[in-house]
This record gives structure tokens, sequence and C-alpha cells, in this order.
């Protein structure tokens, strides 16, 4: 522990800390507070929850939000409906149909469902309801039967896929059903029915099962990632007492973070979801660089006791700005404006907050309590800082080789394309992954789209002119001819398919859910255009989930972009300001910028394009990245003596813990590829490459560069 002559040198908080740790009384408040908070942070996370509500996340001002608002306040559809996906390799005999219709007559009678669709409700060619029960249908072998179902009736291409024995089923919920209520009294269907094998599917389900495994990677992913860094903190530093030193500070300041959320009543989302990962390595990443400098300074004095006061007095700045900064690069995304990323952009600087504060108080303690250890004789990262040495040496040509390497980045800046597509949240090769591509493969219609069409006569209930208008609809949606078998489903003002007010009426509009990025677009503007085409244009409107999505996410990622480079000014201001220098802040900013872009061309040299989580990606790395420039700036603005020798003595000071940080960071993301949702693997690992090149770029190239450019 510091002497009292050497505390009353050190001010701020630094010296606060140390006059805080030298009293036992105060000591043993804050220690005691810093448990309970922690015994209250485990109490509040167990009413913990998650929502994969995806709509709910693309809330906002915009109109495309509005106009599915409208929809979804007009019609009571989609919320509580599900979808079946039935299979048999028998499905084309008598024994497969039969036991089919016996299971689309238990659907009807199930609590809360309004309509069953299904092959047994497609209309014939001729607008007679019921092709299946029709006699000609009837007096056709099976398998002749469903053939005849595709080739002939409206939509049933849509709904059966008889090549590989599918069949859709769509159940419509009644008015006020809740949220999954027909799926809890589906479940004892499913294995009960043989010869089919159901499966539940569509959007209810998808967002049911993403829920589960957000709660899930909670419960495995966060504790993996302080697992990971507690094993990189050990095989860097060697040490069991640094490991617990620099664990303990994240961890606590993560449960704080989930602790709130949940006693704000607050479901994780898919973005809120990465927070926690975020939270623990970059607590992480401070830890070990405070433990670094005390080290140093142990080193340098000959004793241990003495360290902490300097080195917290030289690192609190910086891990204060990388907090700040990475701070910053959350707040960015509040300019997109939907709900989702607003509350993102507010608990995550919130969460930067709290693992800073956890940094500050606890380490200081665990320090107190374990004391320090000597530096290992066989230091891990010096040959590496020792060769970075050699690099700078040879500024020019070192120079000469980071301006190549980023002319050769710059076509890729702003090339990905958006893409959004339901693999971002469902695993391939999971059940329910597996069926959506069976149906997507299929051509089986499972997207949540409807067509609006406007009452006719302008009168509540359905009229002579309203059928005929719903005829002409149905025929260009279904590629059919028109048709009245419609009215059956509509006239009841109870229906789903009525609006509330009766002025308008809803016709499933059949595509599948969009995978892979799938463009539903170029499914959508034939319909729109054949729709005008019909003299329709101005009385219909296509509307739902999957259209939402396909108008509003390409927006939001074009705003993700503007979201970066708002965060990239923020950055050059704060390091500029803490740096006294806009020279070296814009340098800094700019450094740092580079491995975003390597994760661009990343992303468009593998094809996979520029995702909603590959957005958030590189906003997110430009945030972490510039912590080890801001550390190594630190280390440069303290320095002595000229420029070589500045430039030397901050490489050698903060390169140790520069590499150590990055290869903690990496094993903490790489907690990520155990998550259950794919977005997450894949936030890990662009993230990662991020860090990597950041690394490169500010052990190699930075301080090449200011060697070239700064003054005596």
């Amino acid at each position: 522990m510091a002497e009292p002559a050497e505390r009353a040198k050190i001010g701020g908080v630094a010296g606060l800390m140390l006059r805080v740790l030298s009293r036992p009384l105060w000591r043993g408040l804050l220690t005691l507070s810093l448990i309970l908070s922690v015994l209250m942070s485990l109490w509040a996370v167990r009413g913990l929850s998650a929502s994969s509500d995806l709509v709910r996340a693309l809330a906002g001002p915009s109109e495309a939000y509005a106009r599915y608002d409208r929809f979804a306040q007009a019609f009571s559809i989609g919320e509580a409906d599900e979808v079946l996906l039935v299979r048999s390799d028998i499905l084309g005999s008598d024994a497969g149909l039969g036991a089919l219709e016996d299971l689309v007559l238990d659907l009807q009678f199930l609590s809360g469902v309004s309509q069953v669709v299904s092959l047994f409700t497609v209309p014939a060619a001729d607008g007679t309801a019921g092709f299946m029960g029709s006699p000609a249908a009837l007096a056709m072998p099976p398998e002749q039967r469903l053939a005849a179902l595709v080739d002939q009736a409206a939509y049933a291409d849509r709904l059966v896929a008889p090549e590989i024995g599918a069949t859709l089923i769509h159940l419509i919920a009644q008015r006020g059903t809740d949220r999954g209520a027909i799926a809890a009294d589906l479940v004892p269907l499913l294995g009960a029915v043989p010869p089919l094998d159901i499966q539940i599917v569509g959007q209810a389900e998808i967002d049911r099962t993403v829920t589960s495994a957000l709660l899930r990677d909670q419960v495995v992913v966060t504790p993996l990632a302080i697992l990971f860094c507690v094993l990189a903190t050990m095989l860097a530093l060697r040490s069991w007492r640094a490991a617990v030193a620099c664990a303990v500070p994240p961890l606590m300041g993560t449960l704080w973070f989930l602790g709130l959320l949940s006693a704000t009543a607050t479901p994780l989302d898919p973005f809120l979801s990465v927070i926690p990962t975020i939270l623990i390595v970059l607590g992480f990443a401070d830890c070990m660089h405070l433990h670094y400098a005390i080290q140093r300074h142990a080193a340098a004095t000959g004793a241990s006791d003495g360290a902490l006061g300097p080195a917290l007095r030289e690192t609190l700045p910086a891990a204060a700005m990388t907090s700040a900064t990475s701070a910053m690069a959350f707040v960015a995304f509040a300019v997109i404006g939907t709900d989702a990323l607003t509350a993102f952009a507010v608990w995550g600087p919130l969460g930067m907050v709290l693992v800073f504060l956890a940094f500050l108080l606890a380490f200081p303690v665990i320090h107190r309590a374990l004391g320090v250890e000597r530096a290992p004789r066989r230091d891990a990262f010096g040959p590496a800082v020792q060769a970075a040495q050699g690099w700078l040496d040879r500024p020019k040509r070192t120079t000469v080789m980071a301006g190549c390497a980023a002319l050769a980045l710059l076509p890729f800046l702003g090339a990905a394309d958006p893409r959004f597509g339901l693999d971002e949240h469902v695993e391939a090769d999971s059940t329910l992954g597996r069926g959506l591509h069976l149906m997507a493969d299929a051509g089986l219609g499972n997207a949540s789209l409807y067509l609006v069409v406007q009452d006719a006569d302008g009168t509540p209930g359905l009229s002579a002119p309203d059928e005929d208008r719903l005829a002409r609809a149905a025929a260009v949606i279904y590629d059919g001819p028109d048709t009245r078998s419609f009215a059956t489903l509509l006239a009841d003002r109870d229906s789903p398919f009525v609006a509330a007010d009766g002025l308008s009426y809803a016709l499933p509009v059949l595509l599948p859910l969009p995978l892979e990025g799938a463009p539903l677009d170029a499914e959508v503007a034939p319909l729109a255009a054949a729709l005008a085409e019909a003299g329709l244009g101005d009385v219909t409107q296509i509307a739902g989930y999957s259209l939402l999505t396909a108008e509003l996410v390409p927006q939001i990622i074009a705003d993700m972009r503007l979201a970066f480079y708002l965060a990239l000014g923020a950055v050059v201001v704060l390091v500029s300001v803490h740096l006294r220098s806009m020279v070296l802040g814009l340098i800094g900013a700019l450094s740092s910028a580079l491995p975003i872009v390597a994760v661009e061309a990343a992303m468009v040299l593998s094809g996979t394009g520029l995702t909603l989580t590959g957005a958030i990606a590189m906003t997110m790395a430009f945030g972490i990245a510039v912590d080890d420039t801001i550390h190594y700036l630190n280390r440069l603005r303290l320095a002595r003596g000229d420029v070589p020798a500045r430039l030397h003595h901050a490489l050698a000071s903060a390169g140790r813990p520069m590499i150590g940080t990055t290869v903690l960071l990496l094993a903490g993301l790489g907690a990520t590829l155990f998550s259950a949702v794919p977005s997450l693997p894949m936030f890990g690992l662009l993230v990662g490459l991020a860090l990597v090149v950041a690394l490169i770029v500010d052990v190699l190239f930075l301080p090449a560069f200011l060697r070239l450019i700064l003054k005596q």
C-alpha cells in the first residue's frame, strides 16, 4: 500500500481510492457493499427474461413501420397465429390423406383457432370451395388428386409439395387470443398422429426458438466468456492472483448490468444479448492494463506496496477514455430510431459505466487483499514487442507498407450490400432450421404477408361489389381465375381477415419466408405491378412482417453506417481532448477505422453481405479497437525525452498489455461460437478479426507513422 506521503502526491479518483483502502473501516464498508451488490444482482438475475419479437425490434418512426402498425391495428392476424409443417412418406395415399383430414378436423376445435387454412380449403378452379372434396377430385387416385390440386387450384402449390410429401396448415387465431396459447395446445399433437410427422414452424415459433436461445446464452456463453478470459489471463500473466483480480470486476459489473435489466423488467433481445460479452471482455482488458502497470512500478521500485497508486494514476485516465469511446459506439445507434436500437444505445453505455465502476472499486480491494506477484521471468509477449521495436526503427518502410494495405482496403469501404435472412437467428442444422429450408426449397408459403383490399362501397359488411373486388384481387395474387370462394371466410365480421371497422379485408399472400438473404422484394414487386395493371393499385396494399423487414432492414443497415461515422467523429473529439492534440486524435481514430474496413472487405469477399449483425459488429468493433490506440497514445503522452525515445518507451510499456488484452479479448469472444443464435458467433468472428488487424496497426504501423510526422 502507498505510504502517506505518496498518497498525498496522488490526487483525484486514484488518491481517493488509496485513502479508502488505507482505512480499515472504509475498506471494510466498501468490500461489504460490493458483496451485497453482487448478492442482490444474483437474486435479481433470476427474473431475467428474453424476447425475440423482431417486429417490436423494428418499431420506430419509419413510414414502413407505420404502415405495418396500421395493418396490425386493423387486423388481429399474426400475433397468435401458428403454422404447421406436416410430412409423410404416404401423404399421397388414402391413409395419409385420411390422417391429415382427421388432424385438420381436430385443429378446428382447438381453443383460440378461428380458421384452419389447409389443402382441403383450397378452392377448385371453377370457384367452388374445396377442390379435394369435389366429385371430380374424389374420382381420382390419391396421388393424382394431389397433383391435380397443385396444377389446377389457386395457390395450392404454396400449401402442398407432393413430390416430398409435405404440406402446410395455417392456424388463424381468434381476436384476443394470447400469443403462444395455440402452440401450447398443439404440443400434445406432435408425434401423436401417425403416419404424420408434425412440426410447428412460422414466425411465432421462430420467435419462441430465438427467445429460448437468448436465455440459454446467458447461462452458457456468458460464463464461458469469463472462463476463457480467466484462462487467457493465467496463461498471459502466469498468475492465479492476476486471474482473480482481473476476473472479479468484469464479472461484478456484468452481474450489475443483468440484475438491472431484470429489475426494470427489460427483456433481452437479439441486440441487447451481445452486451454482456462486450462488457466482460472490455472489463478484463482494463484490469489487465492496470495489472501490467502495477507490475512495472513494482519492478521499478523494488516494492509492491506502493505500486497501486502510480499505476492507478496513469491507467485510470486511459481506462475512462476507452470506456467513453465504447459508450459512444453504443450511443451512435440512437440515430437509427427503432425502439430496440434506442434501448441498445441506452443500455450499452450504462453497462460500460457499471463495468468501469466495478473496475475502479473492486480491483484495488482485491489487489489489497491478494497483493501482486513479481512479473514472470519469461515474458510471453516480450519477443513480439522487441520485433515491433525493430519496425519502429524503420519508419519509412513500415509506413509505406501501411499505406499499401490501406489503399488495398479502400475499395471495400461501403461495398458490402445489405442483407437480411432468418438464418441470422435460426441455426440451419436445427430442427426448425431444417424445416424452414425444406419449405423454402419446396416453395411452400410461410411468410406473414397479406393483401389488404379496401371495401368497395364504404359500408361495413360483405356486399356484392366487395365480393367482385375481392375476386379480382384473388385472381391476381393466386394466379387463377376469378373466384368468390373467399366470401365464406370474410362474411363473418368477427373473422380475423376482416378489419375491426369492417371496411377492409385481408387475403393471405403465400410466399416462402426469406432465408439466407432471399430478396422478398423480388417476389412482391410483380404482385404489386399486376394489381396496378388490374386497376386495383389504389385500393389494395401488401402488408405483413416479412415485407416490413424487407423494406426496413436495408434502411436500418444504411443508418448503421451513419452510426459508425458518428462514432468515428465522436472518438476523434474525445481522444483529441484527452490528448490535447487534434492531430493525435485524428490519427488515432483513423488508425482504428482501418480494421473496420478490413471487416467489410471480409464480408464482401466471403459473400455474406452486410447483415444487421455485421453492421452492429462494425461499429462496436471500432469502439473496442480504439482502446489499444488510446492506451498507446496515453503512454506516449506520459513519456519523456525526444520523439524516438518517447515512441520506444510507449511501445515498451504499452505493447505487452496491448498484445495481452487482444489475446484475452479473442478468448472471450471465442465463447460466442457456442451461442445457439447464429448472429452471435458471426458477431464474435467479425469483432475478433477487427481486433487482430487493430493490434497489427497499433503495434507496427501507428508508432512508425507517428515517428515520421511528429516534431521533436
